[in-house]
């Protein structure tokens, strides 16, 4: 009896195998040995990758109430052109979530009118210009880059956002973006 006990005691208290399986995670990516050439095109003067986009003039009335939005301006950024083409397959404009951004994925004011955001929109063909959400990319087009042209021009849209009822004043931001190709 004694022995079995101690058997027993000593199948207990030898270490419990370890049963593990191995795996392998495999990561894959592509790095461009060569950008495309990027122009910014906006209504205020361009400087390559860089442009201004000047949201018109419009009383503080306009923006009485929360929500709402008056001066849109289309602008572009452009990949490729007809002397530098683009062999990319396609281009997507992924905007950097800084210091003007705010929670709700508009672009905070830095200038003195009140209660006033801009807010970016996609103004693809047959997107239904949804808001852009430039704290998380939601909305940003993808789009395709023609092989037969080897450029594609991205529409977007920029427009003055009530937060409240807006105070008069300059309305300035800034948003910084790199080009992927998805």
């Amino acid at each position: 009896m004694n022995l079995r006990l101690a058997a027993l005691v000593s199948a207990l208290l030898l270490p419990l195998a370890a049963h593990a399986q191995d795996g392998t995670i495999t990561f894959s990516g592509r790095l461009v040995n060569t950008t495309c050439v990027v122009t910014a095109q906006g209504n205020g003067g361009n400087s390559g990758t860089d442009t201004t986009v000047v949201l018109p003039t419009v009383p503080d009335t306009a923006l009485a109430t929360a929500g709402t939005r008056t001066g849109l301006r289309i602008w572009y950024i452009q990949v490729g052109n007809a002397a530098e083409h683009c062999l990319e397959p396609n281009i997507r404009a992924e905007f950097q979530n800084g210091g003007n951004v705010t929670p709700a994925g508009r672009l905070a004011n830095t200038g003195g009118a009140g209660n006033v955001e801009i807010v970016v929109s996609n103004r693809e063909p047959m997107s239904g210009n949804p808001d852009i959400n430039l704290a998380t990319n939601v909305n940003s087009p993808l789009k395709q880059i023609d092989p037969a042209t080897g450029w594609a021009r991205l529409s977007f849209g920029a427009e003055y956002y009530a937060t409240g009822r807006a105070t008069g004043g300059s309305v300035t931001t800034s948003v910084q973006y790199i080009m992927t190709y998805p």
